[in-house]
């Protein structure tokens, strides 16, 4: 998602973090847009999100699970597809993982 999404949503977000981040859960975080309101999330809220220019909003849970956003940032309502495909999950997670190999 994008770093205003995310800054929107970090009331929601960011306590799920937290308690994924203590119970040693491996957490994840990529964003795209205006990198030094990414830079300045990463410092305030500790979460050494990746940069990756991309308007996907996706979430993939261990792996397994995959929830994608079906509309673009800011739209009136929200409708998203949940997939439990695991061909489809190992695609996207490598997708990603390649798209960030070398991104600091």
């Amino acid at each position: 998602t994008s770093a205003s999404d995310f800054e929107d949503k970090g009331r929601v977000l960011l306590p799920t973090i937290e308690k994924l981040g203590k119970s040693n859960v491996k957490v994840k975080v990529v964003l795209s847009g205006d990198i030094e309101k990414i830079k300045k999330l990463n410092s305030k809220f500790a979460l050494n999100a990746k940069i990756l220019e991309s308007p996907a909003r996706l979430f993939i849970a261990d792996k397994k699970e995959v929830i994608m956003m079906m509309n673009a940032e800011n739209a009136e309502e929200e409708h998203g597809v949940w997939l439990n495909s695991p061909f489809l999950i190992d695609f996207f997670y490598s997708l990603i993982n390649n798209s960030l190999k070398g991104v600091k």
